[in-house]
């Protein structure tokens, strides 16, 4: 009786099975977020939108110093870090936009970072015209950084970063076992490269997982 090599196909075949198992849900997170992330110009724009349709006060715009002395009043034990340009551009000479200040705090201790507190940013919305505080928002706080760290980290800190790269590299397994199962073991287009649908039962479902997996 001639040994049987190894791996063989039920082998591969479970490794890409459990791979799948553990890394699918986490690709899921990973292409949505991911997607979502892509779009930050865009999203950022229409939340800031009413930040950037300002009308234009009967005075000239107040200093920079002033702009940034009210930021600062609003927020005890701020740093003023620096001031952002916004990238609408209006072409309507009755707006402006508002003057994005950028400050740093020491934020509040955190339990799980063993007591020890951190730097954020805040970014503060000024009328130019009056020096006036329209709105504040924690940089970390916003959609598209929570969007970020959820792709980046999960929302669980360094330990979710350990996650996703294992998921990441368990992805490379499955995609791995998956390309040995999809190998034909003869030269043919069907079934390989497009599915045979008038096929039924477990071929089908075969060639659309298989097909559907190597053009993905």
């Amino acid at each position: 009786m001639s040994k049987r090599a190894w791996p063989d196909y039920a082998a591969v075949w479970r490794w890409h099975f459990y791979a799948g198992i553990f890394c699918i849900p986490f690709v899921i997170v990973l292409s949505v977020t991911g997607t979502i992330y892509l779009f930050r110009p865009q999203i950022e724009a229409w939340q800031e939108q009413k930040f950037d349709r300002l009308p234009v006060g009967a005075t000239s715009a107040a200093p920079y110093a002033d702009q940034v002395r009210s930021a600062l009043a609003m927020f005890d034990g701020g740093k003023f870090a620096a001031i952002e340009k916004s990238t609408f551009a209006p072409s309507d000479g009755n707006i402006t936009q508002a003057t994005r200040v950028i400050l740093e705090r020491d934020s509040e201790p955190v339990a799980t970072r063993q007591g020890e507190g951190r730097s954020e940013r805040v970014r503060v919305y000024i009328d130019p015209a009056e020096s006036r505080v329209l709105a504040s928002v924690v940089d970390q706080d916003s959609f598209i950084n929570v969007v970020k760290r959820i792709h980046g980290e999960l929302l669980l800190g360094k330990r979710g970063s350990y996650v996703v790269e294992l998921a990441a590299s368990w992805t490379i397994v499955m995609v791995l076992t998956g390309l040995v199962l999809w190998l034909p073991a003869k030269l043919q287009l069907a079934g390989v490269v497009y599915p045979r649908l008038h096929r039924t039962g477990k071929t089908f479902w075969k060639d659309m997982h298989s097909v559907g997996g190597f053009w993905a």
